[in-house]
């Protein structure tokens, strides 16, 4: 054909193999440079395709694996959020403890009346007025278990009231048995029969002589046996009445920091202010008395000694020795003083009595409280209410707060169908039922510190539910990070070039080249020398 150049089959095989050469260093070079052996669908389609499905699933893993993040953040502002209430409502514990332990609003003051339910105010009066002539009031003033210094008293007939058990709204008059209904005579003398087998103390019986005055000749005494009687009785008749010692013991427990059970009537008293039932009664400790009333708050208790006070033939007694004397029974006071009214001591007769017990049972208290007063107390807890309220609304995080009931939606799949709801729940204080003080009385107080109580109960379990759903999440989010790695790893082996057999195979493409180079050049020669014929 005319026009086309002939090679010799020597020079067209080292130009082919020169050709060659080139080609697959160029390609080598590309693989260099892209650090991949598979660049195209038109290099290897399967590992080309293979590749691109596994690096789209671990980039959609990637976008979940960030919204993972955002939703623990979510959590963790939920969390801190909790900690700081939880940090408020130990504050306000602490405010409305003082407002106890310092009883600022709602101290018991005065009794309404004195006599009737105030026998130590009674017995101190007495003694003043008419000192050792009033036999049955000193003995109690004078009487002791452990020390000469604890304060006993002779008790009111309010009190020997309180001791038997009685419906005041039910008597009909001061004196007789109406209104008895000896729910608490029957629990005290149950426990002095319980110590009467140990020796320790016996049973009430009979008559007992309260510290309220009739008239200037007369005082009220009480009857322990079925009949409850109540009368009044000349000062200087013994008629088989006894006595027995009563001792208020103020703030034994404290309703708001106490993990003991609270006292009852018919409890025992230790020397160490502790106490217990008889079914745990307790041989290494000294008891001092048993339980005849407690304080509506349950602070204060009031105690009555274990036996009936014993006396010489003449009224004397003695308080090293005040079980061992002759005689149980004794007049109010002697004969002289028999007829002395004690100045600051309100008389009462039959008609009187019933009055005054029935006006104090329509104010519902045997105690007054003083009028309200803004308490600094009250206004530091309502302060700290506020800021609280406050801090829960500011733990929201990228427009979801887990404080305030909002729902949060974790994805954990690329098809969306495998999720974590966490539901949020409204820790305001109107919804968890945290209470703004208005602290009247001491029960007010007591109610908010349970109302505290509560909420840190409920506090807890949900920052431990968010514990719980975080942990679950950064499970997933670990799993997550490691798929996306798996999954790159795979794309990788499909794709990627071994580096060091991609620069060998360039090496060895060189040396190729440069001996096709050398063949090519040899062969020509050989046609050279065909022209030196000429």
């Amino acid at each position: 054909m005319s026009g086309r150049i002939s090679l010799s089959a020597a020079t067209r095989s080292n130009l082919l193999s020169l050709q060659q050469a080139s080609k697959d260093m160029n390609r080598t070079q590309e693989v260099l440079s892209s650090n991949q052996k598979v660049n195209s669908a038109i290099d290897n389609p399967s590992s080309y395709y293979t590749a691109r499905s596994l690096d789209n699933r671990a980039q959609d893993l990637e976008s979940l694996l960030d919204s993972m993040g955002q939703k623990i953040q979510s959590i963790s502002a939920a969390l801190e959020g909790i900690e700081a209430a939880t940090r408020y409502i130990e504050l306000m514990s602490s405010v409305a403890t003082q407002a106890l332990d310092e009883n600022e609003l709602s101290t018991y003051v005065s009794k309404i009346v004195p006599e009737a339910y105030d026998g130590k105010s009674n017995t101190d009066a007495i003694i003043e007025e008419i000192g050792d002539g009033a036999l049955a009031a000193k003995a109690s003033d004078e009487f002791y278990v452990v020390s000469e210094d604890e304060d006993w008293y002779l008790p009111s007939m309010g009190e020997l009231m309180e001791l038997y058990g009685v419906d005041i709204a039910n008597m009909e008059q001061g004196i007789g048995g109406s209104g008895k209904t000896g729910t608490n005579i029957g629990k005290i003398n149950t426990t002095l029969q319980d110590l009467q087998s140990l020796g320790l103390a016996t049973k009430l019986a009979g008559y007992y002589w309260s510290s309220t005055e009739a008239d200037e000749d007369e005082v009220w005494r009480m009857n322990m046996a079925s009949s409850a009687d109540r009368n009044i009785i000349e000062k200087n008749i013994a008629d088989g009445t006894h006595v027995r010692a009563f001792r208020l013991i103020e703030n034994i427990y404290n309703p708001a920091k106490s993990t003991a059970t609270a006292p009852v009537i018919g409890d025992i008293v230790y020397s160490d202010l502790s106490w217990t039932d008889t079914d745990h009664y307790d041989e290494n400790k000294t008891v001092i008395g048993v339980i005849t009333h407690v304080s509506d708050d349950g602070r204060d208790v009031t105690i009555m000694n274990l036996k009936d006070l014993k006396f010489s033939t003449g009224g004397a007694f003695d308080a090293s020795h005040p079980y061992t004397n002759d005689t149980d029974s004794v007049t109010w006071s002697t004969p002289i003083a028999s007829h002395v009214n004690i100045e600051g001591l309100e008389n009462y007769n039959s008609n009187a009595w019933k009055a005054t017990l029935q006006e104090i049972e329509t104010e519902g208290t045997r105690y007054t409280m003083p009028d309200k007063a803004e308490s600094i107390y009250q206004t530091q807890f309502n302060d700290l209410l506020a800021q609280y309220d406050a801090l829960i609304e500011d733990s929201g995080y990228q427009g979801i707060n887990l404080l305030a009931g909002d729902k949060l939606e974790v994805t954990f799949n690329e098809a969306g169908d495998h999720k974590l709801t966490i539901q949020g729940k409204d820790i305001s204080s109107s919804v968890i039922g945290l209470n703004k003080a208005n602290w009247e009385s001491l029960e007010d107080i007591q109610v908010s510190i349970k109302e505290l109580q509560s909420v840190v109960s409920e506090l807890r379990a949900f920052s431990s539910d968010l514990g719980n759903n975080n942990s679950i999440i950064q499970i997933r989010q670990g799993f997550t990070q490691n798929l996306i790695n798996v999954l790159e790893e795979g794309a990788d082996k499909l794709t990627l070039a071994d580096m060091n057999e991609a620069s060998a195979s360039y090496l060895a493409l060189q040396t190729r080249q440069q001996l096709a180079i050398n063949a090519l050049s040899l062969a020509n020669q050989s046609e050279q020398g065909v022209l030196k014929l000429f």
